[in-house]
């Protein structure tokens, strides 16, 4: 598993794994692939088998039965691409697995990809769960949105904050895997290990990023018809326009991105709106395609 940056967070985890005493229940929080899950993972194998992240063997991080992984499906309606949310049979079978004795060691851990997606009654679910803890077990929130978990949930976890990577480690483990783009991918990664990674391993993933930027330039020269249409498209696969949102903010943000006779005062205009929609988008039951106009038409 490749981890870039994070250091403090490492040191503190493999503490809590040499002094073999985990707390019962974490939430992993920050931006979307920042490591959350990664780490995550390798915390729970360092956990079961009783190894630093250092001396974990290549055979400890095939599948085990002690670790129970739980992330949102995606589906596919009528064009539309979304992730569905987490319901509370999953988190009732979650529980059952939990019950069980440890098979490799002294726990049994369950992580929740994408906790965000979790129901009021499947959070519920998981709060009685933590309320009656079992020694042998530990649950791990992932989320880029820990506001989406309920209170009494998040009071009863240890809650360790991810931050965005710095450009320099990120390059940093680009060229020791040899990118000959590495300039390129860290720019576009906007501080995101995971991103950088897709696009070393995926050219269609930079050929994205490329066209993001694109589109953001030409909306301002789009008439209402082509927003419209690029709203529409935009619509029918969510996960991706998150990231293009996302993608937008950090290049307008840090002056990447530059556009002729706009000030500072409508750039900085343009982020909020873009922040805005992008939280309606997350947080709400709005229509998605409705929102996407509005933006782009006010742009």
């Amino acid at each position: 598993m490749n981890i870039i940056g994070h250091s403090k967070i490492l040191k503190l985890l493999d503490r809590k794994i040499a002094e073999n005493n985990p707390a019962g229940a974490y939430i992993f929080s920050g931006p979307e692939q920042v490591g959350k899950f990664t780490i995550a993972e390798k915390f729970a194998r360092s956990l079961i088998f009783n190894r630093s992240f250092d001396s974990l063997a290549e055979s400890n991080q095939n599948n085990v039965m002690d670790l129970i992984i739980v992330k949102p499906e995606v589906e596919e309606l009528k064009g539309i691409i979304k992730k569905k949310e987490i319901p509370i049979e999953e988190i009732r079978d979650m529980q059952k697995q939990l019950a069980l004795f440890p098979q490799n060691g002294k726990f049994r851990i369950a992580i929740i990809d994408e906790a965000e997606h979790l129901t009021v009654s499947s959070q519920n679910a998981l709060l009685k769960i933590l309320e009656e803890p079992n020694t042998t077990s530990i649950i791990i929130l992932v989320t880029g949105d820990d506001s989406k978990i309920i209170p009494t949930v998040k009071s009863r976890c240890q809650k360790i904050v991810f931050p965005l990577v710095s450009q320099e480690e990120i390059k940093k483990c680009l060229e020791n895997k040899g990118a000959k783009n590495s300039d390129e991918i860290t720019l576009f990664s906007i501080g995101r290990p995971g991103m950088a990674i897709e696009m070393l391993e995926n050219k269609k993933e930079i050929a994205a990023r490329k066209k993001s930027m694109e589109n953001l330039g030409n909306i301002f020269h789009f008439g209402i018809n082509q927003r419209l249409e690029l709203a529409e498209k935009f619509s029918k696969n969510i996960p991706e326009t998150e990231k293009n949102l996302q993608f937008w903010i950090w290049i307008m943000r840090d002056h990447f991105f530059q556009e002729k006779k706009m000030s500072e005062t409508k750039k900085f205009q343009i982020i909020e709106n873009v922040i805005q929609s992008l939280d309606i988008i997350r947080n709400t039951n709005a229509n998605k395609r409705l929102v996407l106009e509005n933006l782009l038409i006010n742009l």
